[in-house]
């Protein structure tokens, strides 16, 4: 019996989840980008009211630090950006750009 493998013909992306952490105590709200493929790394950013949603800076945070954002979905708890970046275009999250610097980024092309 032969069992043909067409999901193997489906493109793979990386999927980088994305959460709204609230206000605590020593901290401002918050959005933690989370990578599974990379053993749970992540990056916290500050959220920023120049924007309309989480998902919009989150959207830009990735687009602007050079992340190839093919599509998006989400959970009950996270907003799920898949993205083309392997082999030599592989960024670390690590690598995402800070609040302040995107805010200037999108501000000056407005």
């Amino acid at each position: 019996m032969h069992i043909e493998h067409e999901y193997l013909t489906i493109k793979n992306h990386r999927a980088i989840f994305v959460k709204f952490l609230g206000r605590t105590e020593k901290s401002p709200e918050r959005i933690k980008f989370n990578d599974y493929y990379r053993q749970g790394e992540n990056k916290i950013v500050k959220y920023s009211y120049h924007f309309d949603s989480i998902q919009e800076q989150a959207y830009h945070q990735l687009k602007k630090s050079g992340f190839k954002i093919k599509s998006r979905g989400y959970t009950n708890k996270n907003f799920i950006f898949l993205c083309e970046n392997w082999g030599e275009d592989y960024i670390s999250i690590k690598e995402i750009i800070n609040t302040n610097k995107l805010e200037k980024l999108v501000l000056d092309e407005k």
